[in-house]
């Protein structure tokens, strides 16, 4: 709606209003000169409503809502503050401010999607098997695996399967470390925990207080005042994160080492699982 059309809007609904003669058009447009901010100013400091609910459903009505969230994150923080944090019905737990982050929201915050499948069913990221040298494998054998292989050559299928199941394991382990260091990041908090619900959906749990209160800071700095109720009405955390992503400076997906271009995971780690995968599958 352009601003000239609001203002046809607000001449109506408050033409309506005729119990009250400072909720009147004639004295929004004398004395205010059909300036939103400094009506619903005074309507705020002059206590026209008895509770600050209703001044805010009554900006809202006239088509006033964004310089009464403006008003409110100038002067009234806590109510913006509780006002969004409860709007959020979805996946933001207003009782102990955590956000919970399921597969679909962390394909959003990540710019490799796929290793979203962390809070898959199996929670397993790489479980693709390709075609491995075994004299790339034979390079981390022990000198008892080499022999066994020496002896028994058909053992090579199996070896490299171990060898794939090791890279895999690790390659998981070390993005899920990712994940959960680029969440810290993004949502300005150590507190993030994995959880797995009885029916075997797997969550992110986080606290969200202090992103809660940067994302109204930085919305609010950043955005125009016709643009804040977009925020506002947000239902969701999920909501939040596609409107704040590439848009406010800061805000970007992760990024991750793990299932880029030339990632190869932690040889130490990657031997120390083949060679536990060997011992038990091989012997």
């Amino acid at each position: 709606m352009s601003p000239r059309d609001k203002k046809g809007l607000i001449k109506v609904l408050l033409s309506e209003e005729d119990k009250n003669p400072v909720l009147g058009y004639s004295f929004f447009e004398n004395y205010f000169n059909e300036d939103c901010k400094e009506y619903i100013n005074y309507l705020d400091r002059n206590k026209v409503f008895d509770s600050f609910e209703k001044l805010i459903e009554y900006a809202f009505k006239i088509g006033c809502e964004g310089s009464m969230l403006r008003i409110m994150f100038e002067e009234h923080y806590e109510e913006l503050y509780n006002e969004i944090r409860t709007n959020l019905r979805y996946d933001y737990d207003s009782n102990d401010n955590t956000i919970t982050l399921d597969r679909s929201d962390l394909m959003d915050l990540l710019e490799n999607k796929y290793l979203a499948d962390v809070l898959d069913e199996t929670g397993e990221i790489f479980t693709d098997y390709w075609d491995v040298d075994i004299e790339e494998v034979k390079d981390i054998m022990n000198d008892r695996e080499l022999e066994m292989l020496e002896k028994n050559p058909e053992l090579e299928y199996d070896i490299l399967n171990v060898y794939m199941w090791a890279y895999n394991q690790t390659a998981d382990e070390e993005a899920y470390e990712e994940i959960v260091d680029g969440l810290k990041s993004f949502f300005s908090t150590d507190d993030v925990k994995f959880h797995m619900a009885n029916n075997g959906k797997r969550f992110f749990i986080i606290d969200g207080k202090s992103f809660l209160h940067n994302v109204i800071h930085d919305w609010f700095t950043n955005v125009e005042d016709d643009y804040l109720d977009e925020l506002y009405e947000c239902d969701s955390v999920s909501c939040i994160l596609k409107l704040m992503i590439g848009e406010i400076n800061g805000y970007e997906k992760i990024s991750t080492k793990v299932g880029g271009n030339y990632y190869y995971p932690d040889s130490k780690i990657l031997e120390d699982y083949f060679h536990s995968g060997f011992k038990d599958n091989i012997g």
